[in-house]
């Protein structure tokens, strides 16, 4: 489950979802695409360094490799938090669910969520990262996902997330018409 979050696959899969969404026309959701990846890439470098979170050590990385279960590779000199697997699966994944069409929505975010926890999850199984570093990204990548959705809704109004009265949040109701015919009430005919 672990490498479902790595760049690379993460990558891959935004240029897939990227050529449909520009195939499709909607050009700002595919960049807002490329964004999320390299934004959220770039966001967990720079935390990393600045924290400094040495990740956990169950073994010692120099006899039996970096992967203390020899399940998935990872630098165990590199920072622990934010885990970036998570930090982006949370932002790519769950942006992709909110910009597919609207009746495949629900399952959309369904399945974007279940993997996202999968892969936190994964993240702790393999000694990669300590449980609070996955659950401060999954917070992290929530925050990052709404301001990416927002300025999605302000680039493409259009767009907006659809409220009960299947209006877009923030737009009125239709203006009522009068009818033409105007009541007697109680006067004489």
């Amino acid at each position: 489950m672990s490498g479902l979050g790595a760049t690379v696959i993460l990558a891959v899969v935004v240029v897939v979802a990227g050529a449909i969404l520009w195939r499709r026309g909607d050009r700002v959701s595919a960049a807002l695409a490329v964004v999320a990846v390299a934004g959220t890439y770039g966001l967990q470098v720079v935390t990393k360094a600045a924290v400094a979170r040495p990740r956990p050590t169950w073994v010692d990385p120099a006899t039996l490799g970096s992967d203390p279960l020899h399940i998935v590779g990872w630098d165990p000199a590199s920072g622990a938090f934010p885990s970036g697997h998570v930090l982006q699966s949370v932002v790519v994944y769950g942006y992709l669910a909110a910009v597919v069409p609207a009746r495949y929505r629900p399952s959309a975010m369904r399945w974007a969520a279940i993997l996202v926890a999968a892969i936190g999850m994964s993240r702790v199984i393999v000694g990669a990262h300590w449980p609070t570093d996955v659950l401060g990204s999954w917070l992290m990548g929530g925050l990052v996902l709404a301001v990416l959705l927002v300025i999605r809704g302000r680039l493409r109004p259009s767009v907006a997330a659809p409220t009960s009265g299947g209006r877009a949040a923030g737009e009125r109701p239709p203006a009522r018409r009068r009818s033409t015919q105007r009541r007697r009430g109680s006067r004489g005919s």
